[in-house]
């Protein structure tokens, strides 16, 4: 695994630090992810969070281009390419949701959504399949949602929250794979059962991806309780 507090400090510890091309795009993954972060937690407007959205994002794929350059592989990009297409895809249905008026039915193709979904996340033996499983169950609740509760106040909250989680889970996932090139479900297992490599840095990309799906599950029992008492 690769152990980003030495590389950085020996790194700082040189003239040629500046011209570090694994520092400089870790930096810039760093500021655009603050940025975003900063200002998609305080937008309430839904142009102003799709951009804020867009310098998160940014950020999360130059950190997997980033691991995928310092390991000298093409998984990153690929990650990098999942990541961008669920998110683009997310979006995209969302927003085109958000501006039809909503049904009392739905056609018979959106209920294998959820189960592709739920077959996906328990034949999932990495991460992002798993990421990928739990978007879908995510859209899957908010068309769910749209077509039972009228509120667009409330439609644009689960959005928010959606895309904050959706952060969170791919931001911690570009983490593990640029520290440790590796994001299957046995491989971190291994990680964290190893003491020594159980660093800060691996445990923060835990704790994000635990955060993105707690949010997750949050979304999904408020929703279920919007639609109980809109039904």
């Amino acid at each position: 695994m690769l152990d980003l507090f030495s590389h950085l400090k020996t790194c700082l510890m040189t003239d040629t630090c500046v011209y570090n091309p694994f520092v400089l795009s870790l930096g810039m993954a760093f500021l655009l992810s603050a940025v975003g972060t900063f200002g998609f937690l305080f937008s309430i407007s839904l142009r102003r969070i799709l951009f804020f959205h867009a310098l998160l994002t940014a950020g999360i794929l130059m950190n997997f281009a980033n691991g995928s350059l310092f390991s000298s592989d093409t998984n990153g990009m690929v990650l990098a390419g999942f990541v961008l297409l669920t998110v683009f895809c997310e979006i995209t249905v969302e927003l085109a949701f958000l501006n039809r008026k909503p049904k009392a039915t739905q056609s018979r193709l959106f209920y294998a959504l959820p189960f592709g979904s739920f077959i996906l996340m328990a034949i999932s033996r990495d991460l992002l399949t798993l990421f990928v499983a739990l978007e879908g169950f995510q859209l899957s609740f908010f068309i769910l949602f749209f077509m039972k509760v009228k509120d667009r106040e409330a439609l644009l909250i689960l959005i928010k929250e959606g895309m904050l989680s959706l952060a969170a889970f791919a931001w911690g996932l570009s983490i593990l794979y640029a520290i440790s090139g590796n994001v299957s479900l046995s491989g971190v297992q291994k990680m964290l059962a190893q003491s020594s490599q159980a660093d800060p840095i691996l445990l923060s990309a835990v704790l994000l991806m635990g955060l993105g799906i707690a949010i997750k599950l949050r979304l999904f029992f408020l929703s279920i309780h919007k639609i109980k008492k809109h039904a």
